[in-house]
This record gives C-alpha cells, sequence and structure tokens, in this order.
C-alpha cells in the first residue's frame, strides 16, 4: 500500500533514536537504556528529528508531529495511543494506569484498514515491521491500548459521517 510506504518514508527522514542504542549506534545489549552524549535530548521537535533521542514518549511524539500535516493528503486518520507493553518477562497482568508504552495508532482509507506505528519497539526488534503493523495483530500479542484516546489538540473525539468517496463501488 502506498500510504503504508509514505508513513514509512516519513520515519526513514528522520534522525532520531531510542534510548536502546549506544554511542556506537548499536543496540544495547538487553535492552539496557544508555544516554548518547552528542544527540539532542531537549524540549525542540525539530532538533529531535535531526539528531534526536528519546523514549517511547519522545519517539512518538516526534514521528506525530511530522505525520500529522500529511493525514489528509494520506488519506490516514492518526491517534496517539497510550498502553500497556507485553516485554520479555511479562507477568500477565495488565494495567490501565500507569501506562509503560505510547505508540501511534491509524486508520487508511477508504479501507478503513487500522495500523499502529511503533518507532520505540521497531528500534529495538528492527526484524519486525512495527512502523506499519496491522494492529488485530499487534494488539494480539505486544500492545494493549488502554480506552483512553490521548487528545492533539482541542477537537472532541467522534465518530466521521462516511462520505460518498469513503465506500468502494
Amino acid at each position: 500500500k502506498v500510504q503504508l510506504a509514505c508513513v514509512q518514508a516519513i520515519r526513514n527522514c528522520l534522525d532520531l533514536i531510542t534510548f536502546q542504542r549506544g554511542a556506537d549506534g548499536k543496540l544495547t545489549k538487553g535492552g539496557q537504556h544508555t544516554r548518547v552524549r552528542n544527540r539532542y535530548c531537549g524540549n525542540e521537535i525539530e532538533l529531535f528529528s535531526i539528531g534526536g533521542q528519546g523514549h517511547c514518549h519522545t519517539v512518538s511524539s516526534v514521528m506525530a508531529a511530522f505525520l500529522y500535516p500529511w493525514q489528509d493528503v494520506l488519506g490516514i486518520d492518526m491517534r496517539y495511543r497510550g498502553g500497556f507493553c507485553f516485554s520479555p518477562g511479562y507477568d500477565k497482568k495488565v494495567q490501565e494506569s500507569p501506562e509503560n508504552h505510547q505508540w501511534l495508532e491509524f486508520s487508511v482509507r477508504p479501507s478503513m484498514g487500522l495500523y499502529t506505528c511503533d518507532l520505540y519497539r521497531q528500534d529495538g526488534w528492527p526484524s519486525q515491521d512495527l512502523l506499519t503493523a496491522p494492529a488485530h495483530d499487534i494488539y494480539q500479542h505486544w500492545l494493549y491500548p488502554h480506552c483512553k484516546l490521548m487528545m492533539l489538540s482541542g477537537k472532541k473525539v467522534r465518530a466521521a459521517e462516511p462520505e460518498i468517496t469513503d465506500i468502494d463501488e
């Protein structure tokens, strides 16, 4: 799908890594967190995009800032999600609060297929496609989204009426 390829292309334009990588750019052993001192880690989203390093909240926020303006052109509806991440050593208990992970979720039009975009886990498991993964697979094996939708603006979250262009003929 072109829409999924475009999401991947936007991610590829960002020079942003997670705290799972060391100064040599390689993944740390066992997912150990490390801070690369020559990488930006502050409050300016544009600086994160050209040499930053962050946790799941940071990398998801940066991706959201660069994907958000393209939503209408790409025919996607993006949501910022938080919830529970099934990690190694997971004790089989899911909790609504506090959430332990954040990611993006998006629907593609006109099919309304639902996908997740998880930059943090993608960086830690590069053999997996976690940037444009079908949500039904991810929510069954990797993530549990809590029921609270994050607000990206002052707009209320509501179901939109289908438009004639949303229906295949």
